[in-house]
Order: C-alpha cells, then sequence, then structure tokens
C-alpha cells in the first residue's frame, strides 16, 4: 500500500453491506453503497489495493460476523475511501465506510 493511500484513509470504518445485500434483483446498487450497479463493483474490484489485516483492524469497526479472519484478504478502494473485507470461503464481500 502506497503512503499516499494509507495518509488518506480515514481513522474508523463501519459496516454498510455485503456484495450479496447491497444490490437490487436487477444489479443496481442500493443507495448505502458507493457503487451503481454489479458492473461498477466488478470493475472497482479490480482496481483494489490489497492492505494487511492489522491495517485494515485498526481501521475498521468490525462489529458483525463475517467468518474466520484467516479465510480473508483485506482491500482498500482508494476511488471512494471504501474498506472492504473479502471472505474466500464464502465468496462474500464486505464493505466499511467512514
Amino acid at each position: 500500500m502506497s503512503l499516499k493511500c494509507y495518509t488518506k484513509m480515514n481513522q474508523s470504518y463501519f459496516y454498510i453491506g455485503n456484495c450479496v445485500n447491497s444490490f437490487d434483483d436487477e444489479g443496481d446498487g442500493l443507495s448505502h453503497i458507493p457503487y451503481n450497479n454489479v458492473s461498477e463493483f466488478a470493475c472497482a474490484e479490480e482496481e483494489y489495493i490489497e492492505i494487511s489485516k492489522d491495517l485494515f483492524l485498526s481501521k475498521c469497526v468490525l462489529n458483525i460476523d463475517v467468518g474466520d479472519l484467516n479465510d480473508c484478504q483485506y482491500f482498500y478502494d482508494n476511488d471512494r475511501d471504501l474498506c472492504v473485507l473479502y471472505n474466500m470461503e464464502q465468496d462474500i464481500h464486505y464493505f466499511f465506510k467512514d
């Protein structure tokens, strides 16, 4: 992770939804997430910056069950100032916003 990206990150990020419950049946993003639709989410995912588990846990309030943290990857969407926890076992992305 670049220093520029790290300094942009805010202090606390809170859970706002996941890739299962944040899009409607047509694939449009619900108002609480920064993606207009699943296509925009998929494109953004290609640009995610991987961050360490320690950095993620120091910035994000993890007050939901996301499964085994050892089965997860941790990312930052620099364009949207969004942290993302991806559980590889469940194949679910969890979104955290400031």
